[in-house]
């Protein structure tokens, strides 16, 4: 929309692609092999939630998105003391699947961070290198050292991020929870998120 033009917030952009996806009633925004009708990462979250930890519940997360989302590789390991998420779809790299992973990866992010009652934060994530002329995309609101490289993005917890304990929770449209917790976390949307070393 015109009055969007500019730098927007992340919960600004995060509205419109949300309400976008209700619109065209697909959540893959074109990139699947056939549309996600709306719905889908809801059954992602719901099966997430009956998990007795973090990584119980990334575990089902894996699982589900073997069964529904078979365009999209999505794996948890542990290395040394990292609990790592990686997202990514199938074909070529490209800035429109660079955003749909971050933005995806934000969402589920924010969905553990509701499950947890706010107790997990990410130690740092990777992802692709953003567009010529783009300072800040999506993952910059996890507010934390971001390392540019690859396609996909791969989240890194600290390995006792596992052993948190999955809440009781109430189930709601998309979209109400990711929304609350990006307002939570996002902090300065203009700040550029501090860089590894590499």
């Amino acid at each position: 929309p015109a009055t969007l033009r500019g730098d927007i917030s992340y919960s600004q952009a995060w509205t419109q692609m949300r309400d976008r996806i209700f619109a065209i009633g697909d959540e893959s925004y074109g990139l699947a092999p056939q549309p996600l009708h709306p719905g889908h990462f809801d059954l992602h979250i719901g099966i997430m939630c009956h998990g007795k930890d973090v990584q119980g519940a990334l575990r089902r997360f894996v699982n589900v998105s073997h069964l529904i989302r078979p365009d999209f590789d999505v794996h948890v390991h542990k290395r040394r003391n990292m609990l790592e998420v990686s997202l990514c779809l199938h074909g070529p790299a490209s800035p429109v699947r660079d955003i749909y992973h971050e933005v995806y990866a934000v969402v589920l992010h924010c969905a553990l961070r509701w499950m947890t009652g706010e107790a997990i934060h990410a130690a740092h994530v990777r992802a692709a290198p953003p567009p010529p002329g783009i300072e800040n995309t999506f993952v910059t609101v996890l507010s934390c050292p971001i390392r540019r490289e690859g396609t996909g993005v791969t989240l890194y917890y600290p390995l006792a991020a596992g052993d948190l304990p999955i809440l009781p929770v109430k189930l709601g449209r998309l979209g109400a929870v990711p929304i609350h917790h990006v307002r939570l976390i996002q902090g300065d949307a203009n700040a550029s998120a501090e860089r590894l070393a590499t």
